[in-house]
């Protein structure tokens, strides 16, 4: 599959122009997998890089959502982000990777789940990725993992959260994992680019529960709590 001139387009007007002092270069043609496509932000990013004339494939669990995928051209691997075999198969003959799934509890029964999902999760993702060759990793972290001045200037990618830090267990997760995928780029060349998503918002149906929801459910009934 190639990518359409429509495509190409997109790809040269986001590359890097004369005024940043780097010479455009067109994007080269391959797959790209995205995980966390049965969320809202993951969703949303397979949508773009159809659009921009990339082939897709997504790794989703059997169980996950997918109404909201129904009009999308995507290639479906099931399996799960945990489990390293099915993972290695979904990487198969892919050129890029978006990493965007996440458990974004803010409580669980059990708080080592959403320790796992996010931290040993990403390793896997990093792992097989770097094992099937691929090109180019985008992974998906959050400002959760930004420290706040004590003076009260605005936080950027410069002022990272000690491993360890945070409040509540997916803060805590989202910086071990990022400080991990910093760890691979620095001591094993991943090939990869960390990115620093606040809450999304939209009216779209398969955004996550709105917080304030999300805890009164789990107070009523810690069962249902919900993730994404």
């Amino acid at each position: 599959m190639q990518i359409s001139d429509q495509g190409q387009k997109i790809a040269a007007k986001s590359a890097p122009g004369p005024e940043s002092g780097l010479e455009a270069k067109p994007v080269a043609v391959g797959k790209a997998l995205v995980t966390g496509a049965s969320g809202f932000v993951g969703s949303a990013v397979a949508r773009k890089l159809l659009e921009s004339g990339f082939p897709v494939r997504v790794l989703v669990r059997p169980t996950s959502t997918r109404f909201h995928l129904a009009d999308l051209d995507l290639e479906f691997a099931d399996g799960d982000l945990r489990d390293a075999a099915s993972v290695r198969v979904a990487m198969a003959d892919v050129r890029y990777v978006f990493h965007v799934a996440a458990d974004y509890r803010l409580w669980a029964r059990d708080r080592r789940e959403i320790f796992v999902s996010n931290v040993t999760g990403t390793q896997i993702i990093m792992e097989e990725a770097k094992r099937a060759g691929v090109k180019r990793i985008v992974y998906t972290s959050s400002v959760a993992t930004l420290a706040l001045p004590a003076d009260g200037r605005l936080a950027d990618e410069s002022m990272p959260l000690p491993d360890g830090h945070g409040i509540g267990m997916y803060k805590r997760s989202k910086v071990a994992a990022e400080r991990l995928v910093e760890a691979m780029i620095a001591q094993d060349g991943l090939p990869a680019v960390i990115v620093n998503p606040s809450t999304p918002a939209s009216s779209a149906a398969c955004i996550t529960v709105p917080v304030p929801t999300r805890l009164l459910r789990t107070i009523s009934s810690p069962s249902r709590a919900h993730s994404r």
